[in-house]
Parts: C-alpha cells; structure tokens; sequence
C-alpha cells in the first residue's frame, strides 16, 4: 500500500510535525509514502523520515520565480497570502499534477491538510466519486472559524472553493473543537468525522532532550515554544511574567521560535522592564533540552487545533500551563497532569504561574501523571487509529506483506536526518 501526504510547505507547524512522525510509523510497517509539497520548502525538508519520497506539485520554475518576488518586503506579505498562493497553484496547474502523481505512484490513500492543500485536492479528484481509489482523507489541522470565516477574503473563497469537500471519503480531527467544524464541513452524515489526536514521538524526544544547552542556572526557568505569531499569545505571557518576577525576583524566561512578532515582542519585553529575565533564542529543531530544564511549560495561546507543545511537556515530566484554547482541552486533565487556565486571561496565568512554582510537591505529582497520559499519543497508537480508518473507508491493507511488530528496525532518532527516497518531479 502507498499514501500521499499532500501539505502547502513543510515548514514549522504542529500538522506538519505530526505527518512526519506518522510517516515514519507508516514506513516502519511496510507503507510506501510520498510527501507531496505544493512547495518543497521549509525546515521540517531535513527531518523527513527514510525511506519518504519527496515530490514538489508547483513546477520549480515557479517556485523559483516566487522566491525571487518575495525578496521585497511589502510584495512578500503579498504574495504569501493563502490566497493569492491558490491562484498561483491553479495558474501552473498543480491539481492536474497532483492528479498525475497519484497515478504515477498508485497511491492508495491522499491524506491532505491545511486548507490550500484541500483546495487542491477537492480540484484534483472533484470527479471521483466517493469510496473510489484513491480515497481521499482531509485532515482539520486549520481552525476554520478563526483563520477562514473571520476573515472576509478568505470567507468569500471558502465560498467559492469548499464545496470540493463533499469528494471527500473521511475528515480526520485532532480535538473536539475542530471535529465539530469538520462534521458541518462534511454536510453528509454519509461522510465519516473521526477524532484522532496528533502523533508525538516520546521515546525520540525524551533522547533529544538528552543535547547540552547553555540553559540558565537561575531558577524558576519557565519555558514557551512556538512561532512569534499573534495568536501563539506570548504577548500575554509576558506581561503574567511581570507578576511572576514581583514573587520570583530570580524567575527567568525562555521563549523558543521564530516569527513575524519578533520584533513587537523584544520591544514589549523592554517596555515591561524584563531584560535580563526573557531571553529569545530564536528557532531551534530541537527545543526539548529547553523544555526539560524547565520547572513549568506554558502554552498561552489563544486557539490551538490541537498544541503538540502541550504533550510533548507531558513526556518530558515537565508540568505544563496551558489555555482552553481548543486543543489543551482534550489533552490535559484540568489539575491533575497538567492546568488548564481562561483564554486571554493575563492575571489568571501570573496566579496559576506564582502557585504552581511555590509548589513543587504539586510540580511532581502533576509530572508522574503527566508521563502516564503522554504514551497516548505514541505513534504506534494513533497509526493504528489511522489504519481502522483506511479500512473503514475500503482502502486495499495487505497486511501479511508488513514486518511484523517485534521485528521492527528502528532508526536511531534525529531531526537532521533528511528522507532518502528519490525525488519525484510530477510531469
């Protein structure tokens, strides 16, 4: 059996972490995947797993041509728009490429997520009919309330371009919140919405967290991860943090990640008066040693699909403070393996911040419980999820030609390490 995984880019993002991960769980048990980026780009192109083939819809010449337009400042934030990108991808003809390429690759299963890779593959296979090969999976790894319909561009192409929903065989969602903006998407009770979490790789990160840092000695270190993006709300974080100085003088404060609220952030800091206190080190692969160092992880966002961050602290023992934003509530047990705390909410996170780093008897029995919930979210467990949904739906497993389990060969874990499949360039 072989799949595609089709996504916009494979830079930073919790869908893309998750698919890489799953991809490799795939691999392990005989299944041929292909990641097919609309644009090969982006960070995560060096941590594919061995053994994934690689193929870029957009012809290069294009892709080409659009990084030399992005050079200039205000045509960048143009041309990066969501939309405008869409019409650049039906311009070259990508949903005929993608159409060539499963094809080519006899892809049993097309996985898609965030909603110009749906787009594109409602494009692709609008005339299939349901329950034929390939069957095609969209995975809601975007909060379409927040990032579509409160946006009127994007509402009005929503209008025009959602209906290629209905050739959908499943939707996958990884939280509540976004399995019941999925099942009005799916406008057929005919269409299955099923919620499955993202896959986090314990064991690897637990052994990543193991790489020496130049971590502050000072204590509490209260550790944040995330792109430097509005609503990510480390704007939010650190004026809690002003309160948590007042109680902690010795408190420090890391936030990992890069992004477009960089600079307001820094200059936020200095007007709080933190420097010296809040340090960015900007983006990293690998942020796990941070977060172990950590006495608390704080998830401040105002929504999440899901927020990997959340049980990767989890795996780490790390306690972690996260809002209702979404995802965090389908993950944390509100007080005991984790806090769930108001969205938006800046004196309720300094108080729950103060508490929880006056308590470390709290800090470990929240730690135990947390490594407990963590092993949920193996990969073994959610592919075995995604395989009863690949069988619901009539896709052909030929399950006698996998390795069986204990047989298994693990590669030693890496973020480096890039795919060693060939590179396909669709016709």
């Amino acid at each position: 059996m072989r799949l595609s995984i089709i996504l916009p880019n494979l830079r930073i993002g919790g869908a893309e972490k998750h698919f890489i991960t799953l991809a490799e769980e795939f691999i392990s048990l005989g299944i041929g995947v292909t990641f097919a980026p609309i644009r090969a780009e982006g960070e995560l192109l060096r941590a594919l797993p061995r053994g994934a083939r690689v193929a870029q819809l957009l012809p290069e010449e294009a892709a080409t041509m659009l990084r030399r337009l992005e050079t200039p400042g205000m045509l960048r934030r143009f041309l990066r728009k969501n939309v405008i990108r869409f019409g650049v991808d039906v311009l070259f003809g990508v949903p005929a490429r993608l159409r060539r390429l499963v094809e080519e690759e006899e892809s049993e299963v097309v996985i898609s997520s965030l909603w110009e890779a749906d787009f594109i593959a409602g494009l692709a296979f609008r005339k299939k009919r349901r329950g034929e090969p390939p069957r095609w999976i969209v995975v809601g790894e975007t909060d379409f309330e927040v990032h579509v319909f409160r946006k009127p561009v994007r509402r009005f192409a929503f209008a025009l371009l959602g209906r290629g929903y209905r050739y959908a065989d499943a939707f996958v969602a990884p939280s509540s919140r976004i399995y019941h903006q999925l099942r009005n998407l799916a406008r057929s009770d005919e269409i299955p919405v099923r919620i499955i979490p993202n896959a986090v790789k314990v064991k690897r990160i637990c052994a990543l967290a193991e790489e020496a840092i130049p971590a502050s000695h000072e204590r509490p270190l209260i550790v944040a991860v995330g792109r430097l993006i509005p609503e990510k709300g480390f704007d939010l974080l650190l004026k809690a943090f002003v309160r948590v100085i007042e109680a902690f003088p010795r408190a420090k404060l890391v936030i990992l990640g890069d992004g477009i609220l960089r600079g307001y952030l820094q200059a936020l800091t200095k007007e709080l008066g933190l420097e010296g206190a809040v340090s960015f080190p900007g983006f990293t692969l690998n942020p796990y040693p941070w977060m172990k160092r950590a006495d608390v992880v704080v998830v401040p966002s105002r929504w999440e699909t899901f927020g990997n961050v959340v049980v990767e602290a989890m795996a780490l023992g790390v306690p972690v403070i996260a809002t209702r934003s979404g995802g965090p509530e389908d993950v944390v047990e509100d007080g005991e393996d984790g806090i769930l705390i108001p969205v938006n909410d800046v004196e309720a996170l300094a108080q729950t911040l103060i508490s929880l780093l006056a308590d470390e008897e709290r800090r470990r029995r929240i730690s135990r419980r947390a490594i407990e919930k963590a092993r949920r979210f193996s990969p073994e467990m959610v592919a075995e999820e995604y395989l009863a949904l690949f069988r619901s739906i009539g896709a052909h497993l030929d399950v006698k030609a996998w390795p069986s389990p204990p047989t298994l060969r693990r590669r030693k874990p890496s973020l480096s390490s890039p795919g060693r499949g060939r590179r396909l360039t669709p016709p």
